[in-house]
């Protein structure tokens, strides 16, 4: 073992036990972390990633098995030959774990303070007062605000954010000299993870740690990592350093990958997908694993399990097309996509077919035995919006700015203070619950969770046609079968998935099966709350070029509720960016993103992890990335004052009024106001 690497992992196979035989979930996998380094481990879900961080730790189920012969070096040591006592000495101490949700992860019976002094007692011998003064040092140095005050605080009175940062301290505690970081930022928005990311580059610097980073987003991989690893159905299949992989990917599942990440450069094209399913991992594999889906397969491909090509001391591949000894026809591979175009009408075809106009969502606060009102939380507060027919409107900011709550006022699915929903001629927000059922099928959404949003006790074909048996007078089954089969074919699900349950199902393919109920009804209108933040990025192209295909077909109109600029960049016409129940900016797309007015803005563009080189991304200012204050005590004057480095003594007093720079874009800033 090189004395430079703190771990070396070798012919590391881990699988379960099941009723079909045993499934190799990982496949003779071998690299090392060095000292102080950062190692990216990027694949699909299933793929084998967080596996084999729990093998590292021997976090295993009683089901699962490390197959013999593996071997796992912490400095020199193999982890796999010490008995449990002697793995609780290293694991959370030497070898701290960061898992990828938090709220899970955490107890929610105990404070957090709690938490953090047990992990700390566990490793390092101290009083209970000594352990005190070190989780309030650990909380200051993950960025708590007034560290002393928050250990007494429960989970779930901490935003997600704040939750990650938890989990940083208490993986901290043991002063581990390898953090595992499994996946340590999905669901967060663009600011709170820009803060999980610059924490984590700050904490290595100065702890001298090495990091081994799970991820599934190049983005953060770009950012963080020194080196990156490619697995794909358990195995690892591509490892270069970091410069190497973006400027040349050599395996063409990598290239798949990156050609399946939305941007604003590929607006008028097609993401690429991959084609197929992982192959079954019950029996044994001595070919390519993924020939079945590779454009370039060739016959020995399917003959031969490719073994590692060295291109240099940087880069390798596993990968018939690099081999000297099984030449193919096509050597040279080169990252581009589908080139057909997706450009839908302009802005001045379109007519406009839904107006917001001043709406307002407010909440009351009730105190006292009484329970009167003693104010109000205005999750929606003013917002004026259009959405034109055929177009696609995206509405970005961080958590708990107002965006969900907005889509569900929208639909009359919470009560509405004040405003107009113009549908038409129509002012919805006027009408009763009971009139306003028969405009629910001009109005339908997409959820975040479609799993949740099932239930898990009726089958897909009543999923779907849930809402057209709701709504029509007369049931006719012969139509209602006729319409099924076309929405499974529409939304490319097999004909078979009627009689199935949604458990028995994909991420992708039940955010499918949510389109397809969505459809069913014929709506104008589809309001998508972030429908692609979920899955992983194959899966997510596959939604995306979905929702571009029905927008042509059925001219639909969308309401696309995102906080991943990459996703919003590529299939919005129109952004609006809503911070605190209020629209900042509004504008063209393109305009928007190539040119933010707002501070916000600026702010959460400048946030957005991008396989790009850092040098590419230009934004003019450096703002404050403090969390999002309480919509339930905004601040005075411009809600956005205590964060923006332009503060003016007005900006404290009034709030600002929407100023039109030019006929595509428009700004809620004093900065702007003549």
């Amino acid at each position: 073992m090189d004395e430079n690497n703190l771990l070396e992992i070798k012919s590391l196979s881990v699988g379960f036990l099941t009723h079909s035989g045993f499934l190799e979930a990982v496949h003779d996998i071998h690299f090392t972390i060095p000292q102080g380094k950062t190692v990216a481990v990027i694949g699909e879900s299933g793929c084998g990633k967080s596996l084999t961080a729990h093998a590292i730790l021997q976090l295993l189920s009683a089901t699962c098995r490390i197959v013999r012969g593996s071997h796992i070096y912490w400095k020199e040591q193999d982890l796999l030959t010490l008995p449990e006592l002697g793995m609780r000495k290293i694991r959370g101490g030497e070898l701290g774990i960061i898992f990828q949700e938090p709220m899970t992860s955490l107890n929610p019976v105990y404070t957090i303070g709690e938490q953090l002094k047990e992990a700390i007692q566990q490793h390092k011998p101290c009083s209970r007062k000594q352990s005190h003064i070190e989780a309030i040092a650990l909380l200051n140095a993950v960025g708590f605000p007034e560290p002393a005050l928050q250990l007494i605080r429960y989970p779930h009175e901490l935003s997600g954010g704040m939750k990650q940062r938890v989990m940083i301290a208490m993986a901290l505690a043991g002063e581990p000299d390898l953090l595992i970081a499994d996946e340590p930022t999905t669901a967060l928005d663009m600011t709170t993870q820009a803060q999980v990311l610059t924490l984590l580059q700050s904490i290595q610097r100065a702890f001298k740690m090495s990091i081994l980073l799970i991820t599934h987003d190049f983005g953060i991989a770009q950012q963080l990592a020194d080196h990156v690893i490619v697995m794909y159905a358990g195995q690892i299949v591509e490892s270069s350093s970091i410069d190497h992989f973006f400027e040349k990917p050599l395996h063409p599942y990598t290239q798949q990958l990156l050609n399946a990440v939305p941007g604003i450069e590929k607006r008028h094209h097609r993401l690429a997908v991959i084609p197929g399913v992982v192959l079954p991992l019950t029996e044994k594999i001595t070919h390519c694993r993924f020939a079945a889906r590779c454009p370039h397969a060739d016959k020995i491909c399917w003959e031969k399990e490719p073994q590692w090509n060295l291109l240099d001391q940087n880069q390798r591949v596993k990968c018939h097309l690099y081999d000297k000894h099984y030449p193919v026809k096509k050597k040279v591979i080169e990252v581009s996509f589908n080139s057909a175009s997706l450009i839908t009408k302009s802005a001045a075809d379109a007519k406009s077919l839904l107006t917001i106009s001043n709406l307002k969502i407010h909440f009351p606060v009730r105190q006292g035995l009484l329970k009167r009102k003693r104010s109000f939380v205005k999750a929606v507060d003013g917002v004026n919006l259009t959405l034109y027919e055929g177009r696609t409107l995206a509405i970005v900011g961080e958590s708990g700015c107002g965006k969900t709550t907005l889509a569900k006022g929208i639909l009359r699915l919470l009560p509405i203070s004040g405003g107009g929903i113009h549908l038409n001629d129509q002012d919805l927000a006027q009408l009763s619950l009971r009139r306003f059922r028969h405009y629910r099928q001009q109005l339908q959404i997409i959820f975040q969770d479609p799993y949740s949003a099932f239930n898990p006790r009726l089958r897909v074909s009543d999923i779907i046609l849930e809402g057209v048996r709701t709504l029509q007078k007369k049931r006719n089954l012969f139509q209602e079968e006729s319409l099924l089969q076309s929405l499974l074919e529409q939304v490319g699900l097999p004909q078979d998935s009627a009689d199935r349950y949604p458990h028995e199902f994909s991420g992708g393919q039940r955010q499918r099966i949510g389109i397809a109920r969505a459809l069913a009804v014929s709506p104008r209108i589809l309001l998508c709350d972030e429908p692609t933040s979920a899955l992983d990025v194959s899966i997510q192209a596959q939604i995306l070029n979905l929702l571009v295909d029905l927008q042509k077909e059925r001219n639909l109109t969308y309401l696309f509720i995102s906080h991943n600029i990459s996703v919003v960049s590529y299939l919005a016409h129109e952004i609006a960016v809503m911070y605190l129940g209020r629209i900042v900016e509004y504008g063209d797309a393109k305009t928007l993103l190539e040119s933010p007015k707002h501070p916000y803005t600026q702010l959460l563009l400048s946030a957005v992890p991008t396989i790009k080189k850092p040098k590419e991304i230009v934004i003019p200012v450096k703002i404050n990335h403090t969390d999002l204050p309480s919509a339930a005590n905004p601040p005075q004057g411009c809600h956005f004052h205590p964060r923006c480095p332009f503060v003016m003594e007005r900006c404290k007093q009034e709030y600002p009024g929407m100023v039109a720079l030019n006929p595509s874009q428009k700004v809620a800033c004093h900065l702007y106001e003549n």
